[in-house]
Formats: C-alpha cells, structure tokens, sequence
C-alpha cells in the first residue's frame, strides 16, 4: 500500500511539472507563467491527496479544506463581480439618467393627471383591476357576521344580544 502511493505520488509530480509548463508555454506572458504555475500547484495538491489516500492515510480534511477553500474563492470572485457590473451600470448610466430624467419626470407627471382628469376624482372608472371604478362598489349584504364575539364584523357580537360592543355593567 505504501509502494502503491510512493507511485502514484512520483507519476503524479511527473505529470504536475509536464502540464504546469505547457500552460506556461502557451504565451510567452507573465499571465502565462502565472496560470502555469497555479495549474502545477492544484495538480501537486490532488496528486498529494490520491497518494496519502492510496497509502491508506485518511484524507477526508484535506478534502474537507479544499472544498472549502474552492468555495471561498468562487464566493468571492461572484461577490467582486456583482460589484464590479454595479458599478460599472452605475457610472456608466449616470450620463443617460442625468440628460433623460427631466422629461422621463415630465411624462409620468402627465400621465397622472391625465388619470386624475379621466373621471374627475382621481379613481379610474374603466379598465382598471386595481381601484374601484364606477361599477364596483361596497355593499353591505356582502358582508356576514362570523360569530366571533363582540365587537364582530357586525358590531353585534355573536351571541345575538344586540348592542355596539361591551356594556359598562
């Protein structure tokens, strides 16, 4: 079991240098060299783990440790882009907003009084689910006393013994 992860720790090490110098050799940047060394270190890290576990250490914290970290990271950078894409909309808008929001306030003004002027008291009449208009009124058969004591819907209470409320016994 030992001679097992010797093995796999000494091909994986082999394969780590062999693919960290292929990303750095795809550009001749300081990016490049960057990104290569990065990919060397995560492949050194996994090939750590599959050698320790194959020599029959247990590995469930390092595994543990690099789910988090993974997680972090990737919180982070959506964190550090949602402010990045907010900032960048809010500078980059600020010009727009400033020339527009007079005639932008300037149409909503009209168009609340060209409500108010529909019917004279501010309520629309036709069309409108969200405002009682001329056809839909309150009437009072349409509500019930559901027997839930004195001052009930009613104001009867549900005992039946009229009056408004509570007396002063």
């Amino acid at each position: 079991m030992l001679l097992g992860g010797l093995a796999v720790l000494v091909v994986g090490i082999y394969v780590a240098d062999l693919l960290g110098d292929l990303v750095a050799s795809a550009d001749r940047s300081r990016a490049a060299d960057i990104a290569g060394l990065v990919v060397q270190l995560f492949v050194y890290y996994i090939v750590i783990v599959f050698a320790l576990d194959t020599a029959g250490f247990d590995t469930s914290v390092l595994t543990t440790l690099f789910a988090s970290f993974v997680m972090a990271l990737f919180g982070a950078l959506g964190l550090a882009a949602a402010i990045a894409i907010g900032i960048g909309l809010g500078w980059g808008s600020k010009d727009c907003v400033a020339d527009n929001i007079d005639g932008w306030m300037r149409r909503a003004r009209r168009g609340a009084s060209d409500i108010a002027e529909e019917d004279g008291s501010g309520r629309r009449s036709r069309g409108s689910d969200d405002t009682l208009g001329d056809s839909d009124t309150f009437d009072d058969s349409d509500s019930f006393d559901d027997d839930s004591g004195p001052g009930g819907p009613s104001g009867t209470g549900g005992s039946g013994t009229g009056g408004s409320g509570p007396s002063d016994d």
